[in-house]
């Protein structure tokens, strides 16, 4: 176990540097390149609605459309901001919000119009307190705030400000909405296609995994850039693999040496040190993904930075982690293979000798 882990030091540190930096890369190109959702609890097959008709439609005779579905569904909108949403949900979608106070809506919000709304948590120093309740004024209509919810990903130009009641009374005539959304899950497109009061509204109706589906496709942010950074860093702390390589090589001579005075062919001495080599870059691969899980953990535990929660999220990309199991494999076998070829001509005395 001592020769194993002979000068393998540096070698296992790099190992497990360049796995949590292309992990941590892969993580937050994967989450790039998914749809953000006009709300986090949505499954992946909502319908998103384009408000596309020539007249405005108002959120009384957009909501009344959707009378007919025969089972539990949720349906909503987006405001004209991109901060606001209003929401109808008969089915058990909304109870995945992190409330940190109050209560979600019940039935008989909607069935009396209640003037209600859930916010995000920063949004409570801009409430009122009236008659001991807390209100959210909103295109000077008061609206009382019956919860407080948490989104980590609040620095998200995505993420919504507050959740209005879709039937509120005070809603009744609002149209400034260009998108909306109806979910029933998998069924979401079809059901949606199928309803004839929808398709009076004119307006259209697309798979959230669409061109057209993607809301916020034209949002800009500096996670490009911090991703660049990433990798960057990534890269010079992959070209120490050489280096690294090669020191456990040098480490590895007299044992070569040996081991061809007992009469052992290049091919085994080969199949022995790749083993020896594949099994650090597997250890250290495994105690990469250890890390990177920790780090998820941590930024999303606690409030340790927005961005890096929006970057990273919570959840590990197991095709980035193989990839870089796979960049630093070949790299690092190519080097050995070629200073093995090398190292296998010389004498075995003086081998000896130097060591």
């Amino acid at each position: 176990m001592r020769q194993y882990f002979h000068k393998t030091n540096l070698l296992l540190t790099i190992f497990i540097m360049v796995s949590v930096l292309f992990s941590l890369c892969s993580i937050a190109i994967a989450n790039g390149h998914r749809v953000k959702k006009i709300l986090p609890f949505l499954s992946d097959d909502y319908a998103v609605i384009q408000n596309t008709a020539k007249e405005k439609i108002d959120l009384e005779k957009y909501f009344s459309a959707f009378q007919n579905v025969p089972k539990a569904y949720t349906v909503g909108v987006m405001f004209d901001d991109g901060r606001n949403r209003a929401v109808y949900s008969g089915d058990k979608r909304l109870e995945e919000i992190s409330l940190q106070t109050g209560r979600i809506f019940r039935a008989d919000d909607y069935d009396t119009h209640a003037d209600v709304v859930l916010i995000r948590e920063d949004l409570k120093e801009l409430c009122n307190e009236v008659e001991g309740k807390l209100v959210y004024r909103y295109q000077g209509k008061d609206f009382q705030v019956i919860g407080v919810y948490k989104d980590r990903n609040h620095s998200s130009v995505s993420s919504a400000k507050c959740i209005f009641n879709l039937c509120a009374k005070s809603l009744r005539n609002y149209s400034d909405w260009s998108f909306g959304f109806f979910d029933v899950g998998k069924e979401s497109l079809s059901v949606v296609g199928d309803l004839d009061s929808f398709r009076k509204l004119g307006i259209g109706y697309y798979s959230v995994e669409s061109e057209k589906g993607n809301v916020f496709y034209n949002v800009g942010d500096n996670l490009k850039l911090m991703l660049i950074l990433y990798i960057g860093v990534a890269f010079i702390i992959f070209l120490n693999v050489f280096s690294a390589t090669n020191n456990w090589l040098s480490g590895k001579q007299r044992e070569i040496a040996i081991r061809k005075m007992v009469g052992a062919c290049k091919s085994r001495i080969y199949i022995w040190l790749t083993g020896n080599f594949m099994s650090l870059v597997l250890l250290s691969v495994l105690i990469g993904v250890l890390l990177v899980k920790i780090i998820l953990i941590t930024i999303n535990t606690w409030e340790v930075s927005p961005s890096m929660v929006l970057m990273f999220g919570d959840s590990l990309d197991w095709k980035g982690i193989f990839v870089s199991v796979v960049v630093v494999s070949v790299i690092g076998l190519a080097i050995i293979l070629i200073t093995l070829r090398r190292q296998l001509r010389k004498e075995i005395i003086s081998v000896i000798r130097r060591e």
